[in-house]
């Protein structure tokens, strides 16, 4: 994932999840903190590459907006994955601005904590 800056566009790619109870029926770029729900901020694009999988990627490139660009700098932004057994959301990960140099101007990583970069996930599964 990256964040222009100069755009306040971020632009999250291949991003994966696994392990669900069903397939992904949609995911999204929600506006909460880390212990709350909040709304959705914008749809993201859900790729699985074995129909009915349990398992894929989340893309997309989405234009936050100076509210949206203060909420992601806050860590009030999180990717939510939901499934038919749990309509309003599966799997969940906060994203959060990393320190450091920036490698491209007006460019700077955002760590999401899915895929490969540990999958670190609040789970929730709602009970039926």
């Amino acid at each position: 994932m990256y964040f222009n800056e100069s755009s306040l566009a971020l632009s999250i790619g291949n991003v994966l999840y696994n392990n669900l109870s069903g397939p992904a029926t949609a995911a999204g770029l929600y506006n909460a903190g880390a212990a709350a729900n909040g709304p959705k901020f914008a749809d993201l694009t859900v790729t699985t590459l074995v129909p009915g999988s349990t398992s894929g990627l989340l893309s997309g490139v989405v234009s936050l907006g100076s509210i949206g660009y203060q909420q992601l700098l806050l860590g009030n932004l999180y990717i939510n994955v939901l499934t038919s057994k749990n309509a309003t959301g599966e799997v969940r990960g906060q994203l959060g601005l990393t320190g450091g140099s920036i490698p491209e101007p007006a460019e700077t990583a955002a760590v999401v904590g899915l895929g490969l970069a540990g999958f670190a996930l609040w789970r929730r599964r709602q009970a039926k």
